[in-house]
C-alpha cells in the first residue's frame, strides 16, 4: 500500500483526522435535528412530584432520576420530552461534552441536548462523540466550567 504525506492510499485527510476518500465529512446538524428542554420555575411546587422523569446532566447516563415533573410543570415551562434510545449530550458544568442514550422516557432541561440523527445509528454516533469529546471540549471549553451550545454541537 502507497503512502502520500503518510496518508495510506485510497484515504484521505480531514478535519476528522485520516479518513477512507469515499467518506464525506457532514456537520451534525446535518445528519440530526437536536433540541434541548428547560427547568419549571423553581419553587412552584405544581410542577414538580409528578410522574414525569426530569433528566438533569448528571444523569444522562443513569435509568432514575432525583426529580419529577407534573403534567402542569411540562407544560408551563420549555422541558421537552426525550425517548428511550434518543442520544443526549451534557451542554454545562462538570460532565460538558459527555453523551449517553437515554436510558429512560423523561423530560430534559436546558442543560442537555437531545440528537435524533436522520440515517446513523445513534450508539455509532454516541461513541463518535465520546471518542471526539476531549478534542472538542478542549475547543470550546477553554479555562474553568464553560458551556457548550446546541450551535457549537451541531457545527
Amino acid at each position: 500500500m502507497k503512502t502520500t504525506n503518510n496518508i495510506p492510499q485510497g484515504y484521505k485527510n480531514s478535519p476528522l483526522g485520516i479518513i477512507p476518500q469515499e467518506w464525506e465529512v457532514k456537520k451534525l446538524g446535518d445528519v440530526a435535528e437536536s433540541f434541548s428542554g428547560g427547568t419549571p420555575k423553581a419553587g412552584n411546587n405544581e410542577y414538580y412530584d409528578g410522574n414525569i422523569p426530569f433528566i438533569r446532566s448528571g444523569e444522562i447516563h443513569q435509568k432514575n432520576t432525583a426529580l419529577f415533573l407534573s403534567e402542569l410543570g411540562l407544560a408551563k415551562s420549555s422541558a421537552k420530552i426525550v425517548e428511550k434510545g434518543d442520544l443526549l449530550i451534557a451542554l454545562y458544568g462538570a460532565n460538558s461534552g459527555d453523551s449517553a442514550i437515554s436510558q429512560i422516557n423523561g423530560a430534559i432541561n436546558q442543560a442537555i441536548l437531545c440528537i435524533r440523527p436522520y440515517n446513523l445509528l445513534t450508539s455509532f454516533l454516541c461513541s463518535f462523540l465520546e471518542l471526539k469529546k476531549n478534542m472538542y471540549v478542549a475547543k470550546y471549553l477553554q479555562g474553568g466550567q464553560g458551556n457548550l451550545s446546541g450551535d457549537i454541537v451541531n457545527n
